[in-house]
């Protein structure tokens, strides 16, 4: 089998044109309970090529593969490693404690063992181990038989657990290497032990009888490690992680662009100081890109401003070199609150251009009193803008056009809709079911049905006053017990809180039952929230009508839909993005939006020219598809020269 893996992996590496670091054996047959009949489990580390690294396209971060006979194959990039290994993914950690191992880069996994220390976390190896027993345990064992092997999916973790309770290192992969340093009861080691035994000799589907011995072993450590609590680590310092990743992918295939390569340009502590004047300057300067492009667009780009309008700012930026190959999630967006002000990443804006995303496309083609920067590397793209295009136009345009036809009655929810200013109360989402002979407390009349909950502020009980406690079986539902000025309340901070109440107190304190209908409450306050999100961020010139009840309708977002199904009309006819309209389709719009044309007969023309779309699709001149390789190497040589 060995042999068989070797030639595999060797495979595995020339299909998909990677490199593996190591591979070794996980599973049963590392853990030291293997059947006779058990999968061979084989986990590797792979890097690719640096130039995937900076691509348009992310890197795929895993490769998995369909189980061949007994062989189950899957590997991770190194990457996607690295920042599970800066997690303290326990996982990896017992990959690399594997006695078996298949292959190894002695070099490069030199750097990444030398990472461990740092990464390790007891804290987080405990929750995890102790996850991996407690759901095992809930799941299979609810009979009287047990699969043989779940036993194991049980007392490894367990143990393993226990480990990081009190060491500072990784827990030991192998159950014997747990069992030698565990402290346990001679009858617990005894059954464990006889498990190990009959497991060598057992088919992997095995089952036994359950041991009692072991089911109070696990019951009482799942019961006492839960109840653990520990203060969350810091994350490692990450500049380590990065350079181990960069050291990788560069001895992969080539020189990858790190702080301390020579010529590489633009670093995180480099980064240039955006151009002055620009609005990302103003706003943005402080973030470590470079500016790539900055430009005014949305309605006085269109031709369709008004004296209220909006001056909506679309631009590009370029990371730095280092921060393409890095374990940190770079931004793919900046934006202000408002979201009036937005610039896209470079590797973001290739992949949405290139998937006909109408309002990446319109950057390329702005008149030009709306730009206001463009870096000269930028300036390659627009006069290669055309490699964006595809029939994809004829899809992307009409979908966003269909959609602000939804949106034109969706919004309608809103200005109809206003919220009080005060958020929903967490208390008006609760009903009360009194118990009538609830000691001397004096109840309200009980309601004209026994057992029928009542809303909590028609009884005008105060729940500062009152302890509940969870009632067995029933979310949502809770025993309610009177404290008057002793309580501490139900609610706090913001959170239903409940109380561990003395059995003394159970029958004399004890009011009825509270039912907290949650998701309701948090329903309520999205809508709250979204509400006065959307009343701070309008322009309040533009719901005039309809908050006068003029209108049932936001007339702006039908004429967004006729100006997309004209532009993608366009290009599909030309080759051309239209981005300003001028003469009678200018007049039109305005008149859309203005309420000069009617529901009907705009969605009548809508119809109309999508199936012109549909129509000019089939006869564009325009590539089923873009070039993706071209593209990719444009976003190569722009990001490397910007």
């Amino acid at each position: 089998m060995r042999e068989r893996i070797l030639e595999r992996l060797t495979a595995i590496e020339r299909e998909h044109d990677v490199r593996i670091l190591f591979a070794c054996e996980s599973g049963s047959r590392a853990w030291g309970f293997a059947s006779p009949d058990s999968d061979y489990d084989v986990r590797f580390l792979f890097v690719q090529r640096s130039s995937r690294y900076l691509s348009v396209q992310e890197p795929r971060d895993g490769l998995e593969f369909s189980v061949e006979g007994l062989l189950d194959l899957s590997g991770w990039d190194v990457r996607k490693a690295l920042r599970l290994l800066r997690k303290s993914n326990a996982a990896l950690f017992e990959w690399l404690q594997s006695t078996i191992v298949y292959r190894e880069d002695a070099v490069a996994m030199a750097g990444i063992r030398a990472l461990v220390a740092s990464a390790h976390s007891p804290v987080a190896s405990l929750a995890h181990y102790l996850g991996l027993a407690r759901g095992t345990w809930t799941r299979e064992f609810t009979g009287s038989e047990v699969s043989l092997k779940k036993y194991f999916y049980v007392l490894r973790p367990l143990l393993a657990a226990r480990w990081s309770e009190t060491q500072p290192v990784p827990a030991p992969i192998a159950l014997v290497g747990l069992l030698e340093q565990a402290a346990l009861a001679d009858d617990v080691r005894a059954a464990i032990t006889d498990l190990l035994r009959r497991k060598s000799d057992a088919e992997e589907k095995a089952r036994v009888v359950r041991v009692p011995v072991l089911d109070a072993f696990v019951a009482a450590e799942l019961a006492r490690l839960a109840a653990i609590r520990f203060p969350p680590a810091p994350a490692p310092d990450p500049a380590p992680f990065d350079a181990c990743l960069r050291g990788l992918v560069h001895g992969a295939t080539g020189p990858v662009a790190g702080p301390e390569a020579p010529g590489n340009g633009t670093t995180l502590s480099s980064a240039p100081t955006p151009p002055e004047g620009t609005t990302f300057a103003r706003q943005f300067g402080d973030r470590r890109v470079r500016l790539l492009f900055e430009a005014v667009t949305g309605s006085r780009a269109y031709g369709t401003a008004s004296a209220g309008s909006d001056t909506d700012i679309r631009g590009v930026f370029a990371l730095p070199r280092a921060a393409r190959v890095s374990l940190l999630e770079a931004p793919d967006e900046i934006a202000d609150a408002r979201q009036d002000v937005k610039y896209f990443e470079l590797r973001k804006f290739f992949d949405l251009a290139a998937s006909a995303n109408p309002n990446l496309l319109e950057l390329l083609w702005l008149p030009e009193d709306c730009l206001r920067y463009c870096h000269p590397s930028f300036a390659r793209v627009i006069e290669r803008r055309g490699w964006f295009l595809s029939r994809r136009v004829a899809d992307s345009f009409a979908n966003y056009a269909f959609d602000q036809i939804k949106r034109a009655k969706g919004q309608n929810k809103l200005v109809h809709h206003p919220q009080p200013e005060a958020p929903p109360a967490q208390q008006d989402f609760c009903w009360i079911v009194p118990f009538a002979t609830a000691g001397a407390a004096v109840l309200p009349a009980p309601p004209r049905l026994p057992g029928r909950p009542v809303r909590l502020r028609e009884y005008g009980w105060d729940l500062s006053r009152y302890h509940v406690a969870g009632l067995e079986h029933a979310p949502l539902v809770y025993r309610l017990y009177e404290y008057g000025d002793r309580a501490r309340g139900v609610f706090r901070g913001g959170q239903l809180v409940c109380e561990s109440i003395p059995i003394e107190d159970e029958g004399p304190r004890f009011r009825g039952f509270l039912l907290y209908n949650h998701p309701e409450w948090e329903k309520a306050l999205r809508e709250w929230k979204r509400y006065w999100e959307w009343r701070e961020r309008r322009n309040p010139s533009r719901w005039e009508d309809q908050e006068r009840g003029e209108r049932d309708y936001d007339a702006k977002n039908l004429m967004h839909c006729m100006r997309l199904l004209t532009a993608g009309l366009h290009l599909l006819r030309h080759g051309e993005l239209p981005v300003r309209a001028e003469g009678d389709a200018r007049a039109y719009l305005l008149e859309v939006r203005v309420g000069g044309v009617g529901w009907d007969a705009v969605l009548a023309e809508a119809q109309r020219r999508m199936e012109e779309i549909r129509e000019s699709r089939e006869r564009s001149p325009l590539p089923e598809h873009p070039d993706l390789a071209r593209l990719d190497a444009l976003f190569r040589e722009v990001a490397e020269s910007a």
